[in-house]
């Protein structure tokens, strides 16, 4: 079993282990978590006190961590113990005082177990950009690779106009170290309009159909041809889009969903298994992240215009369950069997180039526009 030691609490806190969260007030003698189970990967995250705070954490595996609070950056810094006798000795002191806990059992069905089931720790470091334990570091501004990587090309192509670089010398001289230090989450590129995935002689068949693109170019070049691990990814970038409310997440998720939707050539069983994810995620997800971390227009077009979406029934029903004031029935004039409030930009702006589609933004919120293929 794996243990997390706190060491302090300097400062008013929320924190979260997996799905389970709760506050705890400076100073308060609440030292960590006993019993946490090793058959899958977890989180220990973190939101301070403060509307502006923002959410970050720690994906672990099986190991004896513990957590320090760092005054320089202001943020809880996680450790692997490798002295195994003196950490235990640690922990029985306070599971004496009982100060520290036994994992949080919110539910029979092992919710997180299923939620996490395709989840590799390799595929988590990859994601990640993690050498080490303790390094597998999240939080909610942080951007995909794709994303550093355009603007980094936007910012060069401004400086050779003659722009002052955002990396210049600064009094300290750190700042391009710094910048080489910035975190990303390295997300498989999924780019539906690429020449991978639309073949010259095939454009109007790889437009209709992703199945080449899905298990020729995408499964064998990142996932060793397996759909399991791609659910690993489409599991890993859900629970970052909750638990982080990380919009690079959110992105993610919906391209691999509406990748493996627009596929034809995917075997039923693993479809019902996509059922199955996407139902127990959907059961988790509260209802104010619908406003701000849901692409409408891809649920409908999986759910109702998709090679597979009469067999996401149990996804469906969830959604049915949990947010009826959200849901028209699918006799619908315009054919559209969900409608979420709040989702569209304040105003719809076409790209005026095909360029304009990849170009970076800063987003003070997350709103979609549907995607027209």
């Amino acid at each position: 079993m794996t243990t997390v030691v706190f060491v302090s609490i300097p400062e008013d806190v929320t924190i979260g282990l997996d799905h389970y969260s709760f506050q705890v007030k400076k100073d308060q003698p609440f030292h960590g978590f006993l019993n946490i189970p090793d058959n899958t990967v977890h989180c220990i995250h973190f939101q301070h006190e403060g509307e502006k705070s923002q959410r970050y954490g720690y994906w672990i595996q099986k190991g004896n961590y513990y957590i320090k609070f760092d005054d320089e950056s202001e943020s809880f810094k996680l450790y692997i113990e490798n002295d195994s006798i003196k950490f235990e000795k640690i922990v029985m002191e306070f599971n004496r005082q009982q100060t520290i806990v036994p994992y949080p059992k919110i539910d029979e069905n092992d919710t997180w177990y299923t939620l996490t089931k395709h989840i590799k720790w390799k595929q988590v470091c990859s994601i990640l950009n993690s050498q080490a334990c303790g390094d597998a570091y999240v939080s909610s501004s942080m951007t995909s690779q794709e994303e550093a990587n355009l603007l980094e090309k936007t910012l060069a192509s401004h400086d050779s106009l003659g722009a002052v670089p955002y990396h210049s010398s600064s009094s300290d001289g750190n700042s391009n170290e710094e910048k080489n230090q910035e975190r990303t989450l390295n997300f498989t590129m999924i780019k539906f309009k690429s020449k991978e995935a639309i073949r010259i002689g095939h454009e109007m068949n790889d437009f209709q159909d992703k199945s080449f693109y899905l298990n020729e170019i995408i499964l064998k070049k990142y996932y060793d041809s397996s759909i399991d691990n791609l659910f690993g990814e489409l599991q890993f970038a859900f629970l970052n889009t909750i638990l982080f409310c990380n919009y690079a997440s959110s992105l993610q998720w919906h391209n691999i969903l509406e990748l493996i939707c627009f596929s034809k050539q995917v075997e039923q069983e693993k479809i019902d298994e996509l059922d199955h994810i996407l139902q127990v995620q959907i059961k988790l997800m509260l209802e104010t992240y619908f406003d701000v971390l849901i692409n409408v227009e891809v649920w409908k077009r999986c759910l109702y215009d998709s090679f597979h979406g009469d067999s996401l029934k149990l996804t469906e029903e969830a959604l049915k369950k949990n947010y009826p004031e959200m849901y028209l029935s699918a006799d619908s004039d315009d054919n559209a069997s969900i409608e979420f409030y709040n989702n569209e930009r304040e105003s719809n702006q076409e790209s005026e180039d095909e360029e304009d589609e990849y170009k970076p933004t800063i987003v003070s919120g997350v709103y979609y526009v549907s995607r027209s293929n």
